[in-house]
């Protein structure tokens, strides 16, 4: 169903059928991945599990079958504890392999509010204006 916009409708016509859309569209996701995705979701990990277990019956690191190949594989999880302490470690070892470019926004915002808009020196800037709907 397309409806078009026309003069005839109020702010509150839009209003409130964007609204009403927007929940019937996040029901039915509610309700889809509940019904479809889940059941998936707890069967792929219940099959997860019992290659983890034979894998680790049979000492191997790999289940090669014609059908394809379950295997372990190990990721890395990091997280920084404690700023400071590792900032200071940076800046004292100039280890600046240990940052990345990511930039905090909410700094970014700061620095261009005391700065006349200005963007930090390095740094672009691009904002977007969007309509927003939110329930009354």
């Amino acid at each position: 169903m397309h409806e078009t916009v026309n003069r005839g409708y109020t702010a509150a016509d839009l209003v409130k059928k964007y609204i009403e859309l927007r929940d019937a569209r996040e029901k039915l996701l509610d309700e889809f991945m509940e019904k479809k995705i889940k059941p998936i979701d707890q069967a792929m990990t219940a099959l997860e599990g019992g290659a983890a277990e034979l894998l680790r019956e049979t000492g191997q690191t790999a289940l090669k079958t014609e059908h394809g190949t379950a295997y372990t594989s190990t990721v890395l999880s990091v997280k920084c504890t404690d700023r400071s302490v590792f900032l200071s470690y940076v800046f004292e070892h100039r280890a600046e392999h240990f940052l990345t470019s990511h930039v905090a926004k909410e700094a970014v915002k700061e620095y261009m509010d005391e700065n006349k808009g200005r963007a930090p020196p390095g740094v672009d800037v691009t904002t977007i204006q969007r309509v927003n709907f939110r329930r009354a």
